[in-house]
């Protein structure tokens, strides 16, 4: 990203893109009862970001899909945590 400002403008894009289509289920599952009133939309929508963006640069360190696998669960776990 910092060696070029236009690609990082266009994961920037899509970043953003999904932190709005994350927050606004937030939002939708609050008010449907079915998420926590007292969960943030903001910082569930960063927070799934960065996890998701951190477990696909350590499997494609670790060369296993295992990893993935495990993370997903903990994001399942996570998402679960918030359910009212």
């Amino acid at each position: 990203s910092p060696i070029d400002e236009g690609f990082r403008t266009r994961i920037q894009k899509i970043y953003c893109g999904w932190r709005e289509a994350i927050a606004s289920a937030v939002e939708r599952g609050i008010k449907n009862g079915q998420i926590r009133k007292d969960v943030s939309p903001d910082a569930v929508s960063a927070f799934m970001v960065a996890a998701f963006a951190g477990v696909v640069g350590l499997t494609k360190n670790a060369q296993c899909c295992h990893f993935m696998e495990h993370a997903g669960q903990g994001m399942m776990m996570f998402l679960d945590s918030i359910e009212a």
